[in-house]
């Protein structure tokens, strides 16, 4: 078995792992799916599918997509085998591309079978399943997962239309379940529909438990990451409900549309990606639990279940920015956890502070956890971390009386700059615009609720979601952090105070 090279040791309370590094200097390898003739499917985002050889080491490359479209949220995603792929050849992968219609260019991605030719070593076109489905420079999704029945399910994003999570008749926000054929099943919730769950925001993990239970993670906006159990014809609330029933809005409409809350959350964001289900002897301490990658967080987390599989009972992070970004998650047979690296994309192009070395110089990268009885070793050793303080906790607390500058220091400076320069082509600036210097009370509306869609600032367009703020920041937050943008960066404007915004939160 091919044994890569050790990059650290991590200890837990009884069990000693190892982290070795099998593959590296991918770029963003998305999803990871373990293959018969021990082999280890990966897609990267770019637009290839390949698998290492478990044995050997050895990569093989058997498809380059010639139509994906490749930026920050958009490319090759997800993928699936065949539940009988020894028979059959098959797999299936999400992507997207461009559509030009009329003078417009669209995004739009599709879900396309192709089948391997194990003489040629490569895999050939075989048809598409799904095509056409709305896309966007952001939430795409996605996840791939076969069920028990042999339908495939998978996760599509919202595309920045936040109330098309709430139409079954839409594409968008939701837990797509089809035939292998690419056809809607019969037994599907919402009649000619292909839809199986809907109110979701960005799904980008999928995995099943004990007792057939389906477990899904979901991007909040700036509050209130999700993990859901993720079943038929529920309603899992965005964008009316944000995590739990907690507010009274909130809880009206959960009365009124049946919303399914979640299992966990997380308050400030850690951007959760692929997961997987672990209950194997290797590790006894991680047995009945959820394994969890976070983008922004950059940890592993370890969701211990009840017996039921229905409630999370505790959490435990570890490697907290030592691998950077985990993008996906898989269990071997033998007890082996697989996780693929996700630095190349994203916030490292304009953000580099939030990520410290990440990209490494061999980032990205294909990393095995596994049980080790070898007690001498001179690699790094890890071991249970807190979460550091930009990620405080899971239940939202904001330290009181911050300045403005420190409110834009938590929540805006990733995106906009430290001196509110923006981002060319992504973040638009804060600094000598009307948006900011302007019409107040479209700032406040904006800050609160959020927006997404194309808008130009400063003559250049920019169709990047900002989430809203209203359940993250308070009244006196948002007003002195606005109030703060409105008098720095150049800016010379009238004061926003705690009665401007909550007037218009009613």
């Amino acid at each position: 078995m091919f044994e890569g090279y050790p990059m650290g040791t991590l200890t837990l309370d009884s069990t000693r792992l190892t982290i070795n590094v099998l593959a590296e200097n991918l770029e963003v390898p998305w999803d990871l799916h373990l293959g018969p003739g021990n082999k280890l499917w990966f897609t990267e985002q770019k637009g290839t599918v390949s698998y290492l050889d478990l044995e050997t080491g050895n990569k093989t490359l058997l498809l380059t997509l010639d139509d994906v479209h490749y930026q920050k949220s958009r490319g090759l995603l997800s993928m699936a085998l065949h539940p009988d792929f020894e028979q059959t050849h098959g797999i299936f992968i999400h992507y997207n591309y461009l559509k030009i219609e009329s003078a417009d260019t669209l995004i739009k991605s599709r879900v396309a079978r192709y089948n391997l030719d194990s003489q040629n070593e490569k895999l050939v076109f075989d048809q598409v399943l799904l095509d056409e489905i709305p896309g966007q420079t952001y939430h795409n999704g996605s996840r791939m997962i076969m069920s028990p029945d042999n339908k495939l399910f998978i996760t599509i994003g919202d595309a920045g239309k936040k109330m098309n999570s709430q139409d079954p008749a839409s594409l968008s926000g939701k837990l797509l379940r089809m035939n292998l054929d690419g056809s809607i099943p019969d037994d599907n919730p919402y009649p000619g529909s292909y839809a199986y769950a809907i109110g979701l925001r960005n799904n980008q993990g999928l995995t099943y438990g004990q007792n057939g239970i389906l477990y899904g993670s979901d991007h909040g906006p700036n509050n209130d990451d999700e993990v859901n159990i993720l079943q038929k014809e529920h309603n899992y609330g965005w964008p009316v409900v944000e995590g739990y029933c907690n507010t009274d809005p909130e809880q009206e409409a959960c009365n009124e549309l049946g919303i399914t809350e979640p299992l966990q959350t997380w308050t400030p964001t850690v951007a959760p990606a692929g997961m997987a289900y672990y209950n194997h002897d290797q590790i006894p301490e991680w047995r009945n639990s959820l394994l969890l990658g976070t983008l922004k967080a950059q940890f592993l987390s370890v969701l211990s279940l009840n017996e039921s599989g229905e409630e999370v009972t505790a959490q435990r992070i570890y490697l907290q920015k030592v691998l950077g970004r985990i993008r996906d998650v898989v269990v071997s047979p033998s007890g082996g956890i697989y996780l693929s690296t996700s630095n190349h994309d994203w916030h490292p192009k304009s953000q580099p502070w939030m990520y410290d070395s990440f990209p490494s110089p061999k980032d990205d990268r294909i990393i095995i956890i596994s049980r080790t009885e070898d007690k001498t070793s001179d690699v790094p050793v890890f071991s249970e971390v807190t979460l550091v303080e930009e990620f405080p906790s899971a239940n939202g607390q904001v330290a009181a009386e911050l300045s403005g500058e420190e409110i834009y220091k938590r929540n805006c400076m990733s995106c906009h700059l430290d001196k509110g320069q923006g981002v060319a082509g992504l973040f638009p600036p804060l600094a000598l615009t009307e948006w900011v210097t302007g019409d107040s009370e479209l700032l406040i509306h904006t800050v609160l609720d959020g927006l997404s869609g194309e808008i130009e600032v400063n003559g250049k367009k920019y169709n990047q979601e900002m989430p809203g703020f209203k359940s993250l920041l308070s009244d006196k937050e948002i007003a002195s952090v606005l109030t703060y943008i409105r008098i720095s960066f150049g800016n010379n404007a009238s004061e926003i105070t705690p009665v401007d915004v909550a007037e218009l939160r009613k």
